[in-house]
């Protein structure tokens, strides 16, 4: 007898779908069968003679449907129009649904309702851009964005504005939104050129500067021509690729210029016109065309586009931010790049380096497989709050194996900066007599009991059946569910020569596993700027967990000084990576599990940790029965 699965119906509903959601779509119909989830699309058709940001015309998917969509222009606003939208809805009998979540498309407010109805989650694709802010706006997006469940936020601002009007932090995913970079294969810029030049000879040997995409009022092109003027540059040409209802404007403003060359409306062979530029500009709104001229290798000049920017673009990274939107400043930015050849290559292999480790399609594609995962467990499988218990005055989380990983698993994937401490005796009586490292435990965003005394302590203190939550352990369990989950890590602390022990450990229990990169920082203070460069190379590596081995206390302070820099969760886990690693032997199990995993320390490093044990066990003693004895007095008096 065969059993057949009963398949959660997804449906995505978009106004239009572009030639770059293909990937997009065709990835999720194959990959969420697998999580017994079946895809459903809803698409817009433009009218034929829509020029601009079109979509497919075609269905690119098994359960496609299409609907009618019309966009009208009043003033600076956009008024849409979606018809038979809900009848499709009701006739899918979707699970889920999500859509662009436009305050001023009547058919979203109607899917709001309806869920009421049909009691399916809804879920915002969200771009979290307003083209007309202000006091009225506010109010309305203030009763709109609650209405959604769930949040798939195309970058940190859209997280933000999501925040801001309404939703809690644990509705909102950050999926970074991209291209798929894996099918863009950059050529050389001598053939690049050479193509470019076939079909636009009056380029010659001048330089390119180029802007790709719909070209319309908000993408201020206008700006790109001052900048130009300002520049006076003979070496220099500005390649426009792209169609919209603004061109005819540009046509006018062009007539008489030499250093502008309108390409046109191209999609299949787009590819040369990036590999031939010599930077990307971007000085309105827009977005995937900053991935597309990262996949290329490009630097980047941008303006806020539609707030992806400010995590694509790093100032004197892989390019500049535009902060005031002028013609001087978008000049004085080209110069620093065009007269800087070596700047401009190193700005461009960041940015390829960037698409293709945290921006990449495959990470992008899981932070919506686990986003979709999470919405559509049941809701009783919600994580229960937060609950601590003081051990001499640290607070220490009560928890289990499975409620520890399942918050760091929750954090990691929204890439929430956070961090963790694993806090043996060591930890909670340094607490009692370093001001400093006590604000710092107390400001973890979870403390588990580690040290065998803090577990028995908790117990003592009415927490029966507390288990040691330890690092090494911790680490390893939470790899392999990483591994399973497509998850990356990244490493930082020890040495060069166990941090390669520790990968090639890695690497052979959990084939699977991504390691997306590893630092040993010299052991000393670092400066600012290797500071930054070492936040900049984890950021980058697009990891959901940084594992820190530095020592105590030395780990906690560096985790909470980067709290809110690092975009990832810290867990520190001291000589967890010599475990591992194999530099140093583990106590054996019995030890373990009598609490006696310090004895086996002691007597492996007696020297360096005499002393430590010694004093540090004898005081934790005394304090825990102060403690204890207070509390008995509380009880009784």
């Amino acid at each position: 007898m065969r059993c057949e699965v009963e398949m959660k119906k997804v449906l995505f509903i978009f106004d239009r779908v572009a030639h770059y959601h293909r990937d997009l779509f065709t990835t999720l119909e194959r990959i969420l069968p697998e999580q017994g989830m079946e895809l459903h699309l809803l698409s817009g058709a433009a009218p034929e003679s829509a020029k601009g940001r079109t979509g497919l015309r075609e269905t690119i998917v098994r359960y496609e449907h299409k609907f009618q969509f019309r966009e009208v222009r009043v003033a600076s606003y956009t008024l849409r129009l979606a018809v038979g939208v809900t009848a499709q809805i009701r006739k899918i009998k979707p699970d889920v649904v999500l859509c662009l979540g436009h305050v001023g498309n009547a058919t979203h407010w109607k899917i709001t309702k309806l869920k009421e109805e049909l009691g399916f989650r809804l879920i915002a694709w969200q771009c979290g851009y307003e083209y007309n802010p202000g006091r009225a706006k506010a109010f309305v997006l203030r009763r709109f964005v609650p209405r959604f469940d769930h949040h798939l936020a195309y970058h940190s601002n859209a997280r933000d504005y999501a925040l801001a009007h309404g939703a809690r932090p644990d509705q909102v995913t950050l999926i970074h939104n991209t291209i798929n970079e894996a099918r863009i294969t950059p050529m050389s810029k001598a053939v690049a050129r050479q193509f470019v030049i076939q079909r636009h000879p009056e380029i010659g040997a001048r330089r390119i500067l180029l802007f790709v995409g719909a070209v319309l009022a908000e993408k201020r092109i206008e700006i790109i021509l001052g900048a130009l003027d300002r520049l006076r540059r003979p070496d220099v040409v500005f390649v426009l690729v792209g169609d919209g209802e603004h061109l005819p404007a540009i046509l006018a403003a062009c007539a008489d210029r030499q250093d502008v060359v309108l390409a046109g409306s191209i999609i299949e062979d787009v590819g040369p016109y990036f590999d031939a530029a010599e930077v990307y500009l971007l000085p309105g709104t827009g977005g995937l065309g900053i991935n597309e001229a990262m996949a290329h290798s490009l630097p980047i000049i941008s303006g806020f586009a539609d707030g992806s920017a400010d995590d694509l673009v790093v100032d004197r990274q892989n390019g500049y931010r535009l902060r005031d939107g002028t013609e001087d400043e978008l000049a004085d930015r080209l110069a620093k790049i065009i007269d800087n050849p070596a700047l401009a290559e190193e700005m461009g292999r960041t940015s390829r380096e960037w698409i293709t480790g945290k921006f990449a399609f495959t990470a992008f594609i899981g932070r919506i497989r686990t986003a979709l995962l999470t919405i559509t467990r049941p809701m009783n499988a919600a994580l229960p709050a937060r609950c601590t218990s003081p051990v001499l005055n640290s607070p220490i989380d009560v928890l289990d194996w499975e409620l520890a990983i399942a918050r760091i698993q929750q954090w990691a994937h929204n890439q929430d900066s956070r961090y963790v401490c694993i806090c043996n005796v060591h930890s909670v009586v340094t607490a009692t007599q370093d001001s400093i490292f006590s604000h710092v435990v107390h400001g973890a965003d979870m403390a588990t009991p580690d040290g065998a005394p803090v577990a028995w302590m908790l117990r003592k203190l009415g927490f029966a059946e507390q288990q040691r939550i330890n690092g090494p352990d911790l680490m390893w369990k939470y790899c392999e569910q990483a591994a399973r989950h497509d998850e990356s890590i990244f490493l930082y602390g020890s040495s060069d020569e166990t941090l390669a022990a520790l990968q090639r450990r890695l690497r052979e229990v959990f084939p699977s596993l991504k390691v997306a990169g590893a630092i040993s920082p010299p052991f000393r203070p670092l400066s600012a700027e290797e500071d930054a460069t070492d936040v900049a190379r984890i950021n980058a590596s697009g990891a959901g967990t940084v594992w820190v081995s530095l020592g105590c206390p030395k780990q906690e302070k560096w985790m909470a000084a980067h709290r809110g820099r690092i975009n990832a969760v810290m867990i520190g886990v001291g000589a967890a990576f010599d475990y591992h690693a194999g530099t140093i032997k583990r106590a054996p199990l019995w030890m373990q599990r009598y609490g006696l995993e310090w004895l086996h320390r002691l007597f492996s490093e007696p020297g360096r940790l005499w002393k430590r044990y010694l004093l540090t066990n004898s005081l934790f003693v005394l304090l825990a029965l102060r403690q204890l004895l207070c509390r008995r007095k509380e009880s009784t008096g």
